[in-house]
């Protein structure tokens, strides 16, 4: 009986270290900022964006009829998601090679998405323009079903009757903790204080973080930040709008310090030829290696298990024997 019983501990501490070491080996893991190429829209054309000067190149038309404020990527598909501006309720799904888009589905009628981008758990929210005309900017957090591009809506930013008190978010990102930022910009119509925003993914509530300002104290020119995302390095990156109707003078990349506000230009360069530069997305999301639970982790645990139930079984058979 003490051989078993020696064998089974023996077993048992082996199979405990295999675990220990398997348990930890790293594998890939998906955080919600990206990499890789950055994409962009303006205002119906698919661009990609160089992130060390700012410049533009046209990948392709999504469509010649519509324009394109809200953009993301699904990194599970490669495939874009694109919601369309100016009173248009649709999503379209857009082919990253030849930025050529397809009609995707109807939101829930009368409603823009002017921001979009996906969470950690693979979920797509969007920025909806429920109140006011389709210029004056996001006023509610909603989720999109990617297969049909319902939303389901999930609340207004600030306090919403005939008008929002919170109007004007036309940005959303995630960032790598899973906290949701949002940009209010200044337009006919907007409501709120322009600048930074953390928004409750859960209610839709919007808190005022701060005014997005250079290091002059200089606002962002034109009509502010319209698109957000963030990078693996933590840095924020941001679209400029347009000044007005007929005006080109937007389109410039900028990266934001989320807890301060604080802006400065990439570049000196308009990535859309002075359109607005609706909508970025990284091609791909962050790759890391994190201590997990691997499968063969799994499966040495349910060793060690095994023969620690086997060991206390001939341990208490050994018990009634030498009674």
């Amino acid at each position: 009986m003490k051989t078993y019983l020696r064998i089974s501990l023996s077993l048992s501490s082996v199979l405990f270290l295999l675990f220990i070491v398997m348990a930890l080996f790293p594998i890939q893991a998906k955080a919600v900022p990206g990499e890789g190429v950055l994409y962009g829209t303006s205002p119906d054309d698919l661009i990609t964006i160089n992130i060390n000067n700012g410049a533009g190149n046209v990948v392709g038309e999504i469509n010649p009829d519509l324009s394109f404020p809200g953009f993301a990527i699904d990194p599970s598909t490669g495939w874009g998601f694109a919601g369309c501006g100016a009173g248009c309720d649709q999503i379209w799904n857009v082919d990253l090679v030849t930025g050529l888009g397809v009609f995707l589905g109807s939101l829930n009628g009368g409603i823009v998405a002017s921001g979009l981008d996906f969470s950690s758990s693979g979920v797509l929210y969007a920025s909806l323009n429920m109140i006011g005309n389709g210029g004056s900017g996001g006023d509610h957090l909603a989720t999109i079903n990617t297969l049909t591009g319902e939303a389901t809506v999930i609340g207004p930013y600030g306090v919403c009757n005939e008008t929002c008190t919170l109007d004007g978010i036309e940005a959303i990102a995630f960032d790598d903790q899973g906290n949701l930022w949002g940009s209010l910009r200044s337009s006919p119509g907007s409501f709120g204080t322009p600048g930074m925003y953390l928004i409750n993914p859960n209610t839709g509530q919007a808190s005022f973080v701060a005014p997005i300002l250079d290091s002059e104290g200089a606002s962002v020119p034109r009509r502010g930040v319209v698109s957000l995302q963030f990078a693996c390095d933590g840095t924020l990156y941001g679209g400029t709008s347009r000044s007005g109707d007929g005006a080109l003078d937007g389109g410039f990349l900028v990266t934001i310090n989320p807890n301060t506000g604080l802006f400065s230009y990439v570049g000196g360069v308009s990535a859309t030829g002075g359109e607005a530069l609706g909508g970025l997305a990284f091609e791909r999301n962050c790759t890391a290696d994190i201590p997990t639970l691997s499968e063969w982790g799994l499966i040495s645990m349910a060793g060690v298990l095994g023969l620690l139930s086997l060991f206390i079984l001939l341990r208490k058979r050994a018990r009634i024997a030498s009674r």
